[in-house]
């Protein structure tokens, strides 16, 4: 009888913590914009996420965040470079969200890393066809499918070409898995592991370079 105890109580910790692994494995997949964000928005009305994409309101909330300013202060200053600097008849403003991957880190798989930012361009105003870029907003790095922590580097390289644009940023990344056997530092990029089962692996990466490029054909 005290041998069926045993086991039983053995039986249920082992349940328990496989119902823990599981949900801490699924939670480490859900993934927020506001963490992903290498500056922080003032107030709500700065942050990008909260407008839809390819939109000048995006677009200006990230001129907001990349200037450390309010929306406010952003959108007039918007006005007074619109006002200043007029376009022929033939050309029009125009926004996009752009998204790309700009390169991968590894634990025990190879997991990507993306860059985002919005762009400010000009095109035909009759045929709608791209004619250059006119400026580049604020950019962030993130990784779908795990839970983003952080992007540690000196600051993101952005430049426009006019026919194209390139941004860049060295650094290294952070984010959480599910607790996984076989991850420790020397494992693919990963130099420094902490967690447990119950709040999963935390996993800081190397230092890497990574690069986004936009391209007409992106409009």
């Amino acid at each position: 009888m005290r041998n069926m105890k045993k086991i039983s109580l053995a039986i249920l910790t082992l349940l328990f913590l496989t119902i823990v692994l599981v949900f801490t494995y699924s939670s480490a997949y859900v993934q927020s914009y506001d963490s992903q964000r290498q500056k922080t928005p003032l107030t709500q009305r700065e942050n990008p996420a909260n407008y839809p994409k390819n939109t000048r309101e995006r677009y200006i909330a990230s001129i907001a965040l990349s200037e450390c300013i309010t929306y406010e202060e952003a959108e007039r200053l918007e006005n007074e470079n619109v006002r200043a600097y007029r376009l022929p008849p033939s050309e029009v403003e125009a926004y996009k969200t752009i998204e790309k991957v700009s390169g991968t880190v590894s634990d025990l798989e190879r997991r990507d890393v993306n860059i985002s930012t919005e762009v400010k361009y000009i095109k035909n105003f009759d045929s709608g066809k791209f004619v250059r870029i006119e400026k580049l907003g604020e950019p962030y790095i993130y990784m779908p499918g795990v839970s983003f922590g952080s992007f540690s580097s000196g600051g993101f390289n952005k430049y426009n070409y006019g026919s194209y644009g390139r941004i860049s940023a060295t650094g290294s990344v952070k984010y959480n898995i599910g607790f996984t056997f076989g991850v420790s530092a020397g494992v693919g990029d990963v130099v420094n592991v902490t967690g447990s089962i119950i709040g999963g692996l935390n996993i800081t990466t190397k230092a890497k370079t990574f690069v986004m490029y936009i391209w007409k054909s992106d409009f």
